[in-house]
């Protein structure tokens, strides 16, 4: 199912509303064809997209600015290949939006810097003006070009012209969602009863503004920052940015949405990285940038950024830039210029790496989570804890199978979602913004995808609410059948609130009623033993509140684990073979706990799903030991391929130095190995047993990338 060179980390230690007035044409505006097909509840296959937008293009790196000569500093300096101009009247900066300093002067030296750009032109859901924020409903901002002279200047451009961005459609969508007394303001986007309807409903409007973008003359830029990357992706809009930092969602699981959707779908995605923090953006130079918001000290800080532009950069993302302009440069008066500084520096390094080395990363996910296309989970603790709770489609009850989601999530992003006291405190940076990745970087996929594309993929694990139908029955077989390895619960293997029966698929069939006695389909327990040898599980029995299993009679079925209640036993987890591949089939309901107040996951379950999918991983091959900054708590890791060498990268987010080591499936001679960045260069390498350990150290709060020459 993967490359024949099965190598990777193995350890890791320590209000004017458009509307078509460009629709006739403007000028050299050429309206694009609209011809996306409508959202629906009918499930099919979603298609992939062969011919994306930017596929003949350069990689795309560079910062935020508004201001012909701030744009020609960027250019000067060596920041990149890449502008974002941002939208009209947004301008914390130096250079206000006026008929001297406008859209033309902008795009002029933007060309004349030979510069790749894009656009805002509005930011939130719907058309009408609305001033807000989380508290009060969302923000949206009206769209901008309004006149065909300034639209025209925009796209004159021709292909440096990379598309009109709509900024945080997802962040408007959860913030006027959660305060009811503003959705009707956005009546048609919020007037929905079930996520299937949710679903549509954003998707529709995500196409909509599509449809805008096109009658102006570019591609579409559709941004989310939540965790609603998918609905970008099967709306088919042309290039998909999420906003990473902010008060946004882990960096890490983001890019997990990111890539399971470059995966799926097959369209273009970027990233914005956000310096705002607690009202403030960093800056070294206040003479030159006097707002308010800029702050000495204020802000995210440069190693978050560094490691944001590394991680998304690794994952595939084709464009890499930034919001703001203050933190990139400041005055030189020993020059009389102008010089990078803080997020500017980073920028300027990573821009001297990336140009040598732009062919487009191949993540090496070794296993994919899967959520249901309908699904609209929404974490907590976001915007300095404006939304306390996790939500669901903004305004949805959360379901048992959501917290399943939210709280497995943390098997491989331990940390994940930021805690509210976390938040006060701004101990959030790390785990919250950042999380580690004890098995490595994963990919997000729906229920949607074609098993072509599902094939990339080890281990799939099927987490949150899941609604069985024929199609995804279908493509998890033929996916097993290939040779796959898929873990599903009984919970996710139900139709219209009956069990979806597949005895020969999961080598079990699910009890059905005999009579009325609730003990005929379901019983109660209070701990799990294992039942056979598996790699990885650190306990033989694990306690756990009060939970129950779903009974049935095993019919070919390996028993992994059972329960224990007395004399009672039942399967907590049976084993099967279907063709060249495996399914585990999980018996707890939803493998939550059941007398609790708040489900509960249970650690039986956080060890068991690592355990499968480090037996069973291609690239990772044992649990990573105790370093000397601790363990791997502080390390998050992801491999990919570009072109025919693996790269591996490893962020430290920890507040010391340590060590670590990477151990490849495969014996390479040591001159194939080298550290392209990092601030330790030097390494050992180890022949052991036909592998390759590789130890080196890794500085606080930064990366090191390894590439490995494997042809």
């Amino acid at each position: 199912m993967k490359k024949s060179f099965k190598a990777a980390v193995a350890c890791i230690l320590a209000s004017v509303v458009l509307c078509g007035c460009a629709s006739a044409g403007v000028g050299a505006v050429k309206p694009k064809p609209f011809n996306l097909s409508a959202p629906t509840e009918e499930f099919k296959v979603a298609q992939y997209n062969q011919d994306s937008v930017l596929k003949d293009y350069p990689l795309l790196v560079g910062g935020h600015a508004h201001g012909a000569e701030n744009i020609r500093i960027l250019k000067d300096l060596g920041l990149g290949n890449f502008v974002w101009i941002p939208k009209y009247g947004y301008a914390l900066g130096n250079t206000p939006w006026d008929a001297e300093n406008g859209y033309a002067q902008d795009i002029d030296a933007a060309l004349e810097s030979d510069f790749y750009y894009m656009v805002s032109h509005k930011r939130g859901l719907g058309d009408e003006f609305k001033k807000g924020g989380s508290l009060s409903g969302g923000d949206t901002a009206t769209i901008y070009p309004n006149t065909e002279k300034d639209i025209a200047k925009v796209v004159s451009g021709g292909d440096k012209f990379i598309g009109w961005q709509a900024e945080e459609l997802d962040a408007d969508f959860l913030q006027t969602g959660l305060r009811p007394a503003f959705a009707d303001r956005v009546p048609e986007v919020y007037n929905f009863d079930t996520p299937a309807q949710a679903r549509i409903n954003y998707e529709t409007e995500l196409q909509r503004l599509q449809k805008q973008a096109y009658d102006m003359g570019g591609n579409f830029i559709s941004n989310q920052l939540v965790t609603h990357q998918l609905n970008a992706f099967r709306a088919g809009n042309d290039i998909v940015m999420s906003e990473l930092l902010e008060h946004g969602v882990n960096t890490e699981l983001q890019l997990a949405y990111m890539r399971g959707g470059k995966q799926q779908f097959g369209n273009d995605w970027g990233v914005w990285i956000s310096p705002w923090y607690y009202g403030t953006i960093p800056t070294a130079d206040k003479a030159l940038w006097t707002n308010d918001i800029a702050q000495i000290g204020g802000g995210h800080k440069p190693s978050s950024y560094k490691r944001a532009l590394y991680e998304s950069y690794v994952s595939g993302a084709r464009v890499l830039t930034n919001q703001e302009t203050e933190p990139l440069f400041a005055r030189d008066e020993l020059n009389d210029g102008y010089k990078t500084v803080l997020w500017g520096t980073e920028l300027k390094n990573f821009w001297n790496y990336a140009k040598n080395n732009q062919e487009t990363m191949k993540p090496a996910s070794s296993f994919a989570i899967m959520v249901d296309r309908d699904n609209g989970w929404e974490p907590a603790h976001l915007w300095q804890d404006m939304n306390i709770r996790d939500s669901r489609w903004a305004q949805l009850p959360i379901t048992d199978g959501d917290r399943m989601l939210s709280e497995y999530l943390n098997a491989f992003l331990p940390g994940y979602k930021r805690t509210s006291e976390a938040v006060q405190q701004r101990k959030d940076l790390y785990p919250g913004y950042f999380a580690s990745t004890p098995v490595g970087n994963f990919d997000i996929v729906a229920t949607d995808c074609d098993p072509s594309r599902l094939a990339q993929y080890d281990t799939v694990i099927l987490l949150g609410d899941i609604s069985m139908n024929d199609i995804l029955m279908n493509t998890l077989q033929t996916y097993v059948n290939g040779g796959g390895e898929l873990v599903i619960n009984a919970y996710q293997s139900m139709q219209d609130h009956q069990f979806y029966e597949a005895p020969d698929f999961y080598g079990y069939s699910f009890s059905r009623y005999d009579g009325w006695l609730a003990s005929d389909r379901v019983n109660g327990a209070g701990s799990i033993r294992m039942n056979t040898t598996m790699a990885y599980m650190p306990e033989e029995v694990y306690s756990a509140n009060w939970f129950f299993t779903v009974n049935g009679v095993v019919d070919g079925a390996e028993i992994v684990a059972y329960t224990e209640n007395g004399v009672q036993k039942d399967p907590a987890v049976v084993k099967n073979q279907f063709g060249r591949g495996t399914v585990y089939l999980t018996l707890t309901e939803n493998m939550m706990t059941g007398l609790t107040e708040v489900p509960e996951p249970m650690s039986f379950y956080m060890d068991f799903l690592r355990a499968v999918v480090l037996d069973n991983n291609s690239y990772v091959k044992s649990m990573p030991a105790a370093s000397d900054a601790g363990g791997t708590d502080d390390y998050s890791w992801m491999a990919s391929y570009q072109g025919d060498d693996l790269v591996v990268l490893l962020s430290n987010h920890g507040a010391s130095d340590g060590s670590v080591t990477v151990t490849l499936d495969d014996e390479i001679a040591k001159e194939n190995i080298s550290v392209d960045v990092g601030a330790y260069t030097d390494f050992e390498t180890q022949n052991i047993d036909g592998k390759t350990v590789i130890t080196l150290r890794l500085k606080t709060e930064d990366i090191t990338l390894l590439r490995v020459k494997i042809s």
